[in-house]
Parts: C-alpha cells; structure tokens; sequence
C-alpha cells in the first residue's frame, strides 16, 4: 500500500514513551475512582460497603458522558489546527457542564425512587450518599473533558499527575471520615476529591491554552441560541414514514 507523502513514519521510542504515559494515567483513574471503596472496604462492614457500591454506581453513570465525548473529541482534535482545539474544547466543556448537571440532578432524583424499589428498604441510606455522589461525578465530568485537551496534545502526564493527587486526597479524607460517618463520608471524601481533580485541571487547562475560565464552564447566549435552533429543528422534523 502506498504511503502518502505528507503521512510521517512511527518513531518507535515517542510511541512508547507516550504509551507508557497513557499507561500511567489510566492506572491513576483506576487508583483514584476506586481507592476509597477499597479503604471503605477494610474499615467498615460489608453492610455498609454494598450500600456504598449501589450507590456509586448509579452516581458513575453521569461518567458515560465524558468517555461519549472523548471518543467523539479526540479524533477530531486531530484534525483540528492547534490554535482551534482549545476552541472545540472549551466550546464541549460548556456543553458537557451544563448536560452533566442537568444530568446529575436527574440520576439523583431516580435514585431516590429506583433505589429503595430495586434493592428494597434496607438500601435507603444509598440514596443520601447518590446524592453525594452524583455532585461528585458532576464534578468528574468536567475534569475528564478537560483532560481530553492534554491527551490530544499528547501531555498526558498532567491529567495522571491531576489524578493521582486526587487519590492521595480521597484516599486520606476517606481514613479520615468513614470511621465515624460510613459511606458517607466515603461519599464525601470522593466528592472532595473530584472537585481538587476538577479544579486542578481547569488551571492547567487555561494557563495552557490561554482560555478564559468563564468561556470554559458558563454557557453563552451563542450557545443558548444554537441550542434553541437544534431543539427547534428536531421539533420541525416531519415524523418517519412507516416502514
């Protein structure tokens, strides 16, 4: 197969030296997004930890978000020029912010009904600590959009080292708090912790990119009247033939 002329040949030792990077990262988000359970685990009983786990899953649902927009946001960081890809980025946090509170909101609101209905009374305390939790992957969905910018760049060094403080933090609030108050402060300690992550990566991100912090997280009226024509041509639509 012929090589196009302006496609570069693999440089073996950047290849794996970035793999290696990309490696590390995702063993800090493995650490950091599962650290406390595991302390949770050895300092509480099991009781309290199966509550715990309901609730963290119905939380780290909002996280499907950010992983949609990453796989949608990279390849077309790619091919987006190097002084646009901040824009696109910033542009996608808005969105992402918006839709994951909107979000979060909405899964701790089914919780506190899909909870005690699927798992029975006995796992009612899970919806207090979803409520937490939902807050908290609000919180994660920010930071990980944001990291999308550092991946494209290939820096991936700095989203790791971002999660990585988080896990020391959550892992220390977590020693700190489930003695006394369970998965709640199980709960609590993670939130605390995605809000650091999130606030970490939002400084990086706008020293790098030279963005504005407001035009990263705060929805503009440009985007509210793009939102309204979308939402307006989707009710426009004339509906499907049958087949």
């Amino acid at each position: 197969v012929p090589r196009p002329a302006d496609v570069q040949p693999l440089r073996w030792p950047e290849f794996f030296g970035y793999a290696t990077k990309v490696f590390a990262g995702s063993l800090s988000i493995i650490a950091y997004s599962n650290g406390n359970f595991m302390i949770l685990s050895l300092l509480c009983s099991a009781r309290e930890a199966g509550i715990y786990s309901v609730a963290k899953i119905f939380a780290d649902m909002l996280l499907i978000l950010p992983s949609t927009l990453a796989s949608i946001l990279i390849p077309e960081m790619a091919r987006t020029p190097s002084d646009g890809a901040a824009v696109r980025v910033s542009e996608t946090t808005r969105y992402a912010t918006a839709a994951g509170l909107l979000m979060s909101l909405g899964t701790a609101a089914a919780a506190t009904f899909l909870i005690p209905l699927a798992f029975g009374a006995a796992f009612r305390p899970a919806v207090e600590m979803c409520w937490v939790l939902c807050a908290g992957a609000w919180m994660a969905v920010i930071g990980t959009v944001v990291a999308i910018y550092f991946l494209g760049k290939k820096k991936p060094g700095i989203p790791s080292a971002a999660n990585w403080l988080g896990f020391l933090v959550v892992a220390a609030l977590t020693v700190a708090l489930v003695p006394r108050w369970g998965g709640y402060g199980a709960a609590w300690a993670l939130l605390l912790s995605r809000v650091v992550v999130a606030v970490v990566l939002l400084i990086c991100y706008v020293r790098e990119s030279g963005e504005r912090l407001a035009n990263v997280i705060l929805i503009t009226r440009r985007d509210c009247r793009r939102g309204y024509g979308w939402f307006r041509s989707v009710l426009s639509r004339p509906p499907a033939e049958p087949m």
